[in-house]
């Protein structure tokens, strides 16, 4: 009896210690939005902020949230923030209607999320499509999966024994989207390279780890947002 109070008499003088740990916060994550019309991006939300790069339409970016700035159109003063620290206004842009999980894949940092429900719940640095064979930028889902297949450069047109030419067996966790590349296990690229290179063929090239936490979390019909 006299340990059980003292066991008790523990709990409550920790109590106070817990009380003080911070809740975990999980990361939010940047929503894809897509122009509909020619827009600026804008170190500001106004047209007299200064231009740092140009959408074209189709081209799909990074929204983190919106500001109030100039009303450009009528009374709507609405701007997106991007994931990169600008602005562009809403009236040439909309949102992705993305379902509650869907992956993000950001050119610029060579970098793909899997997103759930608003919270990045994986991050994987990934290696990119080559000049000449960029990765495309867009609004993509995933049509096929395949567990272990050779990849091999005839698909592209290129004989295998000629320059440019490769095959590559058992190449796991291959996923295709309609925009005519795959996110997979990529064994052949160097460490260093993830995160950083454009070596692929145009597809988004992963470490083990990462390819299978992609192919667990993903299915058919997922959507996958490409952008710089």
């Amino acid at each position: 009896m006299h340990r059980m109070r003292w066991v008790l008499a523990m709990l409550l003088a920790l109590l106070p210690f817990f009380g003080m740990i911070p809740p975990r916060t999980a990361e939010a994550a940047p929503r894809a939005a897509i122009a509909t019309d020619h827009a600026a991006v804008r170190t500001g939300p106004s047209t007299s902020a200064p231009s740092v790069d140009q959408l074209d339409p189709g081209d799909v970016f990074g929204v983190v949230g919106t500001v109030e700035g100039e009303q450009v159109s009528g009374e709507n003063g609405v701007w997106l923030a991007t994931d990169q620290g600008h602005y562009v206004y809403s009236g040439v842009a909309t949102m992705q209607s993305a379902g509650a999980s869907y992956i993000d894949v950001d050119r610029e940092t060579h970098t793909a999320l899997a997103i759930e429900d608003g919270t990045i719940v994986h991050r994987a640095p990934v290696v990119l499509g080559r000049p000449g064979w960029r990765t495309p930028v867009g609004a993509f889902t995933i049509v096929d999966q395949v567990a272990s297949e050779t990849m091999d450069s005839t698909e592209l047109g290129i004989p295998v024994d000629s320059p440019g030419g490769f095959s590559y067996p058992h190449v796991l966790y291959v996923q295709y989207v309609d925009g005519g590349f795959a996110l997979h296990y990529n064994y052949w690229a160097p460490a260093s390279d993830f995160g950083h290179a454009d070596s692929s063929h145009g597809c988004v090239g992963m470490q083990l780890s990462d390819a299978k936490f992609f192919w667990d979390f993903a299915y058919v019909g997922t959507q996958v947002f490409v952008h710089d």
